[in-house]
């Protein structure tokens, strides 16, 4: 017998399918486990092994960060901003793919470093 495999549009997952497959896909495991999360307990909680993660929000946005791209664009320095990430990762010496990919999954102090550079004052 043949194995059907059934595409996912991801599009139209809500947001706490998104975290359990992200977790799941990590290797984190739903287990039992009595903790409070604001006002209300909770009966199961995420583990990596041994380690509690509690209830991980992969969609959770950071206010800092988005308020430094707000910044790059009010003045218009994203074109600036991206060719100078480019240049931290050090994209100009490393294969296409690689670079589009260091780019992508830059860390935040690349990030803030390209920043820096690009909005220090004349």
């Amino acid at each position: 017998m043949g194995a059907y495999v059934i595409q996912v549009n991801y599009r139209e997952l809500d947001d706490h399918e998104i975290n359990r497959l992200c977790c799941e896909r990590l290797g984190l495991q739903l287990k039992p486990h009595l903790w409070e999360h604001g006002s209300r307990w909770q009966d199961v909680a995420w583990f990596k092994g041994e380690t509690l993660l509690g209830k991980p929000n992969f969609l959770l946005q950071d206010p800092l960060p988005l308020l430094m791209l707000q910044h790059l664009e009010q003045q218009h320095l994203q074109e600036k901003y991206a060719q100078m990430l480019y240049k931290v990762i050090g994209g100009l010496h490393l294969p296409q793919w690689l670079s589009l990919y260091r780019v992508a999954h830059a860390t935040p102090r690349e990030r803030l470093e390209a920043f820096l550079q690009v909005t220090e004052p004349a």
